[in-house]
């Protein structure tokens, strides 16, 4: 029985751990994109939520100018003299 060089041992090796890491790759490129086809409807729903609940708090502010227009030119008034306040001072 022929002794095996230690070339030909490094190169065999080398060619075992690079099919192993072309396949390790294959599999994580695989998970990727079933990761990303899992997200999307997710993320969707989420959008759509956020989407709702901004709807609902303008509807809510809406209601509110209308019923108390005086609080509310009262209350942004406040609130733009508090920023230029904080935005002069330097």
């Amino acid at each position: 029985m022929q002794e095996e060089s230690m070339e030909d041992r490094a190169s065999r090796l080398a060619g075992r751990a690079g099919a192993r890491a072309e396949a390790l790759a294959g599999e994580a490129r695989d998970r990727a994109g079933d990761l990303a086809r899992k997200a999307a409807p997710v993320a969707g729903l989420a959008y759509d939520e956020a989407r709702d609940r901004a709807r609902g708090a303008a509807s809510a502010l809406a209601d509110t100018v209308e019923r108390q227009p005086l609080a509310v030119l009262l209350a942004v008034g406040l609130l733009g003299g508090a920023l230029g306040f904080l935005l002069g001072r330097h």
